[in-house]
């Protein structure tokens, strides 16, 4: 599965997995189906009524179509009923939270999306899996990360007696994202043994903090960093 990177605003590259086009159409065909059966409601009413008018069903399916994905997108953060149950959901191609505009476009462009399959055609050549309506929004589809648990969400355990080795003004120079993002480095490193992340992180630390690393070994310098996060929060 191809992964799609995210610039924080420190330069430090946030690495996230996109959806598959497997996922997407699972999601996409769970919300026809609910479509297509609010779509027969809508006719038989219209039958049941003797309001026998093809114009105006057709006008109200279409204003459901649209307002379904749109406003599901726009009020549980970017996922419709489909991408719930496929724990996927819509962002801004910057990784931040979608918002009224991108989840408009991409809901006014849906039809387009629909013709002949064109959106799934352009999912699979583009690299970050975006159809037409992603494209013009300036959006993308992600996983939603897992839950974690209670122990993962600790940042570091640092004893009693712990002296933090970067002042209280240096790490504050640091955000709790940036804390998560290096803590999550350290651990892959470490698990794969593949430490090519660890120098890149460890020089923008570095400048970031205006800390002295000299003579500390990097991956250790990274998780003193994240120790003294947790020892000054």
């Amino acid at each position: 599965m191809q992964d799609i990177s995210f610039g924080t605003t420190q330069n430090v590259t946030l690495v996230t997995e996109k959806a598959g086009i497997g996922k997407r159409l699972i999601a996409f065909f769970i919300d026809y189906l609910i479509l297509l059966g609010i779509s027969i409601l809508i006719l038989i009413s219209f039958v049941t009524t003797n309001i026998i008018n093809s114009t105006y069903a057709m006008v109200i399916i279409s204003i459901i179509f649209f307002s379904y994905h749109f406003l599901f997108e726009l009020f549980t953060d970017g996922q419709s009923v489909g991408k719930i149950t496929q724990k996927i959901r819509v962002v801004k191609s910057t990784g931040e939270s979608a918002g009224f505009f991108q989840y408009f476009i991409r809901a006014l462009l849906r039809p387009v999306d629909s013709v002949f399959g064109l959106g799934i055609v352009v999912m699979i050549f583009n690299k970050n899996g975006q159809r037409l309506g992603d494209i013009a929004a300036a959006t993308i589809v992600i996983k939603v990360e897992e839950d974690v648990n209670f122990e993962d969400t600790i940042i570091a355990v640092v004893g009693e007696n712990y002296t933090p080795i970067l002042s209280r003004v240096e790490v504050d120079r640091l955000k709790g994202s940036d804390i998560e993002l290096i803590k999550k480095i350290v651990g892959e490193s470490e698990a794969s043994l593949n430490y090519s992340l660890v120098g890149k992180i460890h020089k923008k630390v570095v400048e970031i903090t205006g800390h002295d690393a000299e003579g500390i070994i990097p991956i250790d310098f990274l998780k003193a960093v994240v120790k003294d996060y947790t020892y000054y929060s």
